[in-house]
């Protein structure tokens, strides 16, 4: 099933899952910290806040030849 949704990206997320009756909502993370986290948050975080079900939040690093240096 494909899907799009106009909105802020995590409570898309969530009300697509909801919608859909989702036992688990599954979303990659990079991880982010200091003061880009700070400031602007990330969009897996705020789905782990507001979702009704289970969130599992799967570390996804670039490969190292993508990495900046």
């Amino acid at each position: 099933m494909e899907r799009v949704v106009q909105g802020p990206v995590a409570l898309e997320i969530v009300e697509v899952a909801e919608e859909e009756g989702a036992d688990l909502i599954v979303i990659g993370t990079h991880g982010a910290t200091g003061i880009r986290c700070l400031l602007w948050g990330s969009v897996a975080e705020k789905v782990v806040r507001v979702a009704t079900c289970l969130v599992l939040t799967v570390h996804c690093s670039a490969p190292e030849h993508a990495r900046r240096r």
